[in-house]
């Protein structure tokens, strides 16, 4: 072996020791929701905030805000919808609104709440965009038929704006005062990073950090995984993702990944029928 040879040799594994160097340990605890089960993952262990004796139901979706986690859910009795406020350590859901919602985030003051919820008009399938406002009950329109079942919601930077996802692929976001609308780009399950300086989502099969103008592909499609679904999460330091991959038949099968936005590097937090949801703690 020359020494040419040597020095391309080192050089690949001075290459491979520098991008391992930079995956991040993952930080913060990954909320879970699906039927009437609501826990916690924290380092592969899982707590249970709400079982079937606190909530005879289905969650829809969920976020947090200032030791709560907010969620969408259905009462199984009633068949009614409305929005929930859940302690961190756990307890039975409180009643904060009733409504046909499906997608819910909160701001950072946890104090205006974004909702999708059902038309007036019943022959429509489309939802309207509304805001909660927790210190007065009231209810606003920020903007109409902006998406179906399956559109979600999160804040944008400063808790200015909220930022959605159209059936037709399309992001936008609209200003929680003014209501002025702008286009952000193509994806679906739209969400900031912590710091405000990137939006992640998904499209084709892929997810995607839009930063600085500059779109980077974070997750390949992988071999068993037939779509993603759902909206996209950060945990609190802003160095992963979590996001639902569907596989099986009919795409029935979910799998919560969680994705070093930095190296790609991807894991699975849990299999089965619960849904990634929003990440609690530090």
């Amino acid at each position: 072996m020359n020494r040419n040879s040597l020095i391309a040799i080192l050089l690949l594994v001075i290459g491979l020791a520098a991008c391992a160097s930079t995956e991040h340990p993952v930080t913060g605890s990954l909320v879970l929701y699906g039927g009437d089960t609501l826990q916690v993952l924290t380092d592969g262990t899982g707590r249970v905030l709400v079982g079937p004796k606190e909530h005879a139901g289905q969650f829809i979706d969920a976020t947090v805000s200032a030791g709560e986690v907010l969620v969408v859910g259905i009462d199984q009795e009633s068949r009614a919808t409305g929005l929930f406020a859940v302690q961190e350590t756990g307890g039975s859901p409180k009643l904060l609104l009733a409504g046909p919602f499906q997608s819910v985030a909160a701001s950072a003051d946890g104090l205006l709440v974004a909702l999708t919820t059902r038309s007036p008009d019943r022959r429509s399938d489309r939802y309207d965009l509304v805001l909660f406002d927790r210190r007065t009950g009231d209810v606003t329109t920020l903007a109409t038929g902006v998406g179906t079942y399956g559109t979600t919601v999160a804040w944008g930077p400063d808790s200015t704006s909220v930022t959605y996802s159209t059936p037709d692929g399309l992001i936008r976001s609209v200003g929680s005062a003014d209501h002025v609308v702008q286009e952000l780009g193509h994806g679906q399950g739209p969400s900031w990073s912590p710091d405000g300086r990137s939006l992640a989502y998904h499209r084709a099969r892929a997810a995607y950090v839009r930063a600085g103008g500059k779109e980077r592909k974070v997750l390949r499609r992988l071999p068993w995984q037939s779509d993603l679904v759902g909206k996209v999460y950060w945990n609190p330091a802003g160095t992963h993702i979590s996001v639902n991959a569907a596989a099986g038949a009919g795409g029935k099968e979910l799998t919560c990944l969680v994705v070093d936005v930095s190296s790609g590097a991807s894991t699975s937090a849990v299999d089965g029928s619960l849904w990634c949801g929003p990440w609690v703690g530090e």
